[in-house]
């Protein structure tokens, strides 16, 4: 039982680092692009941002596991930042809406951070990376939402402009 416990929370690291390696791209993409000038700034930073937590991960990952995560496994096709390229990259959008929508998305990413933070077999190292970056992403995600004035409502999975 405890193999399969610890194999869980393995399994959602390397998901966890898969995605941040997909924000990344997803985020370097944005940046080059000409469609949305004004994100260009937050689409920059976090692109960056991103690509340090991907990296920090990823060498833990590798020091609990001795193997680097594979990359994109086969039937793990739930990433959600290549939607929100795609939809940014192809769809016409008022500003608020995709304020809301890189909100939704950033906060799925905070809450699959806690999701493996529940598990009590992480090491104290793991648990303080994570830890650390959940924190991080939490605060910038508070930071957006109050500047944009966005009420994102938890209980309804729906965000009011």
């Amino acid at each position: 039982m405890e193999r399969t416990t610890k194999r869980n929370w393995i399994d959602k690291l390397e998901l966890l680092i898969n995605e941040l390696i997909a924000a990344k791209k997803v985020y370097g993409t944005l940046v080059q692009s000409d469609r949305h000038p004004h994100k260009r700034p937050y689409f920059k930073h976090r692109h960056f941002q991103y690509g340090t937590f991907a990296n920090i991960l990823n060498d833990e990952f590798f020091a609990i596991t001795e193997r680097r995560p594979t990359d994109n496994r086969t039937g793990e096709a739930d990433l959600i930042f290549p939607p929100l390229e795609h939809s940014l990259l192809t769809q016409s959008k008022p500003k608020e809406d995709i304020d809301a929508q890189i909100l939704q998305v950033e906060r799925i990413m905070i809450l699959r951070y806690q999701e493996i933070l529940t598990h009590g077999d992480l090491s104290n190292t793991t648990n303080a990376i994570l830890q650390s970056q959940a924190e991080e992403l939490n605060n910038e995600w508070q930071k957006l939402k109050s500047n944009l004035r966005i009420d994102f409502h938890d209980n309804h999975n729906s965000i009011e402009v």
